[in-house]
């Protein structure tokens, strides 16, 4: 008889975790503008979640963004001033997602 055609199955594995994240921030006019900076430490992202809050425990004032693959560095405008603000960042894929970076935090000027 002939061979049976299989079907091919691709297993993803989750991303590895974003690291060093750092930061800075800058006033612009009545508000203030922070840039971030991370390691991309995955090569099979599809997507990274920068998480920022007014707590470390990240339940107050909470925001998430998605930044395309491949990112490392983003500016989030409009922030209050005179705010202490905490951000982390996690890699995502179909897979799931990465763990949380390291947790970085600034006062906007």
């Amino acid at each position: 008889s002939a061979y049976a055609v299989s079907n091919v199955i691709t297993i993803s594995e989750v991303p590895l975790a974003p690291s060093g994240l750092t930061g800075s921030a800058v006033r612009q006019g009545k508000k203030a503008n922070v840039t971030l900076n991370w390691v991309d430490n995955s090569l099979n992202e599809t997507s990274f979640v920068v998480q920022r809050a007014t707590n470390s425990a990240f339940t107050v004032g909470r925001v998430n963004t998605t930044y395309a693959a491949n990112t490392t560095s983003v500016t989030q405008t409009g922030l209050y001033r005179g705010v202490t603000y905490f951000f982390r960042v996690k890699a995502v894929n179909t897979a799931g997602s990465s763990g949380w970076s390291n947790v970085f935090s600034i006062i906007t000027p």
